[in-house]
C-alpha cells in the first residue's frame, strides 16, 4: 500500500524564507543567513537538486492583509517590495535558487521552520496535541 505520493521527476526542494533561512526580523532588515545555509543549499544543487524558496511574503493574502493595516500602501506596491527584497537578498548572499514563490508548488519535500509532518491519519492526533498544548512540537 502506498502512503505517500510519487516524487516529482525533477529534483525539486521547497525552503522557506523567514525563519529557515533567516531569523524572522523587521520586514526589511532581515539578518544574514543562519550559519551553514548557503554553503548547504549550494551542496544541493551541485548535486542536481532544483531550490524553489517558498514564502508567504509573496502571498496576495498577505499583501492585502499588510496593506489595510499600512496607510497609502497598495497591496500590489507592498507585495513588489517585498518580492524585489526577498530576490536581492539571495542575490546579495549568493544564495542558489531556481524561483520564489508563495505557492506550494510540487516538490520533493518542504523545508519550513513551522512544518509538522502528518502522515496518513495523524491528523486527528496533531490538531488533539495542538488543542491540549497548544503547540504541535
Amino acid at each position: 500500500m502506498r502512503t505517500r505520493p510519487p516524487a516529482h521527476d525533477h529534483k525539486v526542494v521547497c525552503i522557506d524564507f523567514d525563519g529557515t533561512i533567516a531569523s524572522w526580523g523587521p520586514l526589511m532588515d532581515v539578518a544574514p543567513p543562519y550559519p551553514g545555509v548557503v554553503e548547504a543549499m549550494r551542496a544541493l544543487t551541485d548535486a542536481g537538486y532544483h531550490i524553489v524558496i517558498l514564502t508567504s511574503r509573496l502571498s496576495p493574502t498577505w499583501w492585502a492583509y499588510e496593506a489595510k493595516h499600512r496607510k497609502n500602501v497598495a497591496p500590489e506596491a507592498f507585495g513588489l517590495w517585498q518580492t524585489n527584497y526577498v530576490i536581492n537578498y539571495l542575490r546579495t548572499y549568493g544564495i542558489p535558487y531556481e524561483r520564489v514563490t508563495s505557492e506550494k508548488v510540487q516538490s520533493i519535500c518542504y523545508v519550513d521552520d513551522r512544518g509538522v509532518h502528518a502522515g496518513p491519519g495523524e491528523l486527528p492526533e496533531i490538531l488533539t496535541r495542538l488543542l491540549e498544548d497548544g503547540h504541535v512540537f
